[in-house]
């Protein structure tokens, strides 16, 4: 069958390789792709198409405030996309829309999803010390708006998230960063890719 040795080498790397990457970690190609999906490309049902139906989505609104010839101030609030849940996968979704369009405006995957970075780093297992060791040094200290960066978040006010920012994808911890905190030791809780 395999009168070629060098065939029979070049099955068995192939066997090998393709075993270990079953049972590895999903690679984020480029810190901007995942299972074919792009964020600020693919749509809903891309990610239906790719994902299943085994989720759970939640609208997000946005909130504006205008002032009205008459000086008085009104609110709007409009939804301006979706969060889509697979929870066993350990993956959300940021679906953004307007009145034309919809597009992936950024996935988070938490410790339950098998993925890595295109450096190595994953959710769980890896700190911020580790994450500047492969991608490369930041200016913690850094008040413009440049990445990298380190920056600290809220969707609510009280939930707060602090994060390296990168210009495809951040890597986040839960919770404010404390005065003589060795910012260092945090542990990787969520990766985040989203467009710059």
């Amino acid at each position: 069958m395999f009168d070629n040795p060098m065939k029979w080498i070049i099955l068995t790397v192939l066997l090998w390789v393709s075993g270990a990457t079953a049972h590895g970690q999903t690679v984020l190609q480029g810190d901007s792709l995942y299972r074919g999906l792009q964020v600020g490309k693919s749509t809903f049902e891309d990610i239906k198409r790719v994902m299943g139906s085994d989720y759970k989505a939640e609208k997000i609104t946005g909130e504006s405030t205008g002032k009205l010839r008459d000086g008085r101030c009104v609110t709007i609030r409009r939804v301006i996309g979706q969060k889509v849940y697979y929870r066993k996968q350990g993956v959300t979704f940021y679906i953004r829309s307007n009145s034309r369009q919809e597009w992936l405006g950024g996935i988070d995957f938490n410790s339950r999803c098998t993925v890595q970075s295109s450096q190595g780093i994953m959710p769980g297992h890896h700190t911020f010390a580790d994450v500047i060791a492969s991608y490369g040094p930041i200016d913690f200290d850094k008040k413009d708006n440049t990445t990298p960066k380190l920056e600290q978040s809220s969707d609510d006010g009280e939930n707060w998230m602090t994060s390296i920012v990168f210009p495809n994808v951040s890597f986040r911890s839960v919770g404010k960063r404390q005065p003589g905190e060795n910012i260092l030791l945090r542990r990787i809780e969520i990766i985040r890719l989203a467009s710059e």
